[in-house]
């Protein structure tokens, strides 16, 4: 008996059993298959279902099959740029009349040497433009709409203006050069807080503190210049008494003898010779005033050479005077670049403060102060958004409204 030799290869296994899909079956030529289908698809439709025609191209023209692809010519100026070229000839030396003429004419030819060099991006196409739009099934309108971004803003100002649209220049964002001076949300100090540290609540309530003692000594400054002495003000006795002056004759001779009397007082009254000081007296009191003297001066060298042990105070106190000066720059500089755009003067809001008493360890049971709105109108007026303004008072009438009853009213009797 002979026997069947069997094939030697995979070995076979029941395709009925997902198990056997999984891991035993190899699918690789059924992966390839699938894939080659799929690239047909793509590329076309299935090469089984082409015509002849399709998959083949009859060659009309002789070549050479070697030849290599020919290059795409460089970038050429067009013969209307090169018209626009200056020639180098033509142009004269810069005159003082025509120097910024000339200038101009410089800077065009290194533009147009530069577009010789490269080409120029499309001006208006964004870089993150999605080009794979569907041409044929839409109107050219549409388009370029999509392609340039176009807005009905865009499109206004292309019909009525004829460009495109006006950007912002990055200039006017930069107003007056405040907007780096001020921020337009400034962080509130951290005494501010829900639950501050007590050093950070102390320092609030001290800067406010500064505050309304600086309004009171205004205030106080004004009344002072106001104040007047009550003894000095003029009533009717003493104005009858200045209109009565010098009108009757006892007058006269009260004033002849104050003036005698004026003249009996001396500025250096006689001296005795008993009132009249030794020689000796004067020679100790000019001793003693000449001591009194050098101890003055002693002590104050004395204070002098001790002053070297303060001198950290000293630089202490010169810090802290330089960052006063140093604010009180910044403060000028900001000034000077803030625009007046009303005639009244912006003025620091007051902060929001809480005593210790009224604080309170959780959000639940503080009590909110304070207005959002208000805070984003001072921070308007205070970059210069808006103008400062103030409450309006209406002006007071000077005379008083007078009642009259017309005649045509008068006569009516009911």
């Amino acid at each position: 008996m002979i026997e069947k030799q069997r094939k030697v290869g995979t070995k076979r296994w029941n395709k009925n059993k997902k198990k056997n899909w999984r891991n035993k079956i190899d699918l690789t030529d059924l992966e390839d298959n699938l894939d080659k289908q799929r690239l047909e698809l793509r590329t076309g439709g299935l090469v089984k279902d082409k015509l002849d025609h399709e998959l083949y191209v009859v060659e009309k023209k002789a070549g050479n099959v070697n030849e290599l692809p020919k290059q795409k010519p460089k970038y050429r100026r067009l013969r209307v740029d090169q018209i626009l070229v200056p020639n180098p000839k033509d142009i004269k030396p810069p005159s003082k009349r025509n120097c910024a003429k000339f200038k101009r004419r410089e800077a065009r030819q290194t533009m147009i040497a530069k577009l010789g060099k490269k080409k120029t991006p499309i001006r208006g196409i964004s870089k993150h433009v999605n080009l794979s739009l569907d041409i044929w099934n839409q109107e050219s309108k549409e388009i370029a709409e999509k392609v340039f971004r176009k807005n009905e803003i865009m499109r206004h100002t292309e019909s009525v203006v004829g460009k495109s649209q006006i950007q912002r220049p990055s200039h006017l964002d930069n107003k007056f050069g405040v907007k780096q001076a001020v921020k337009a949300v400034e962080p509130a100090h951290p005494g501010a807080s829900y639950n501050p540290t007590l050093e950070d609540h102390q320092d609030l309530m001290l800067q406010e503190h500064n505050r309304e003692s600086h309004k009171v000594a205004v205030k106080e400054k004004i009344e002072r210049a106001i104040a007047t002495n009550p003894l000095e003000i003029a009533t009717d006795e003493s104005q009858q008494k200045e209109l009565m002056e010098g009108l009757f004759d006892g007058g006269e001779e009260k004033s002849d003898m104050e003036e005698d009397d004026d003249e009996g007082i001396r500025v250096n009254p006689p001296v005795s010779t008993e009132d009249r000081k030794k020689r000796k007296v004067r020679k100790r009191e000019a001793r003693e005033k000449d001591e009194l003297k050098k101890k003055k001066i002693e002590w104050e060298n004395k204070l002098k050479e001790h002053e070297i042990f303060r001198t950290k105070t000293f630089l202490s106190e010169i810090k802290q005077k330089e960052k006063k000066m140093e604010l009180k720059k910044a403060k000028r500089q900001l000034r000077e670049r803030m625009p007046v755009l009303s005639a009244v003067k912006y003025v620091e809001p007051d902060q929001d403060v809480q005593l210790s008493s009224d604080m309170r360890g959780s959000l639940r049971q503080l009590k909110p102060e304070g207005s959002l709105i208000f805070d984003r109108y001072k921070s308007l007026q205070k970059r210069c958004i808006i103008e400062t303004r103030e409450k309006f008072k209406p002006p007071r009438r000077k005379y008083k409204i007078k009642f009259q009853e017309k005649r045509s009213f008068r006569e009516i009797e009911l």
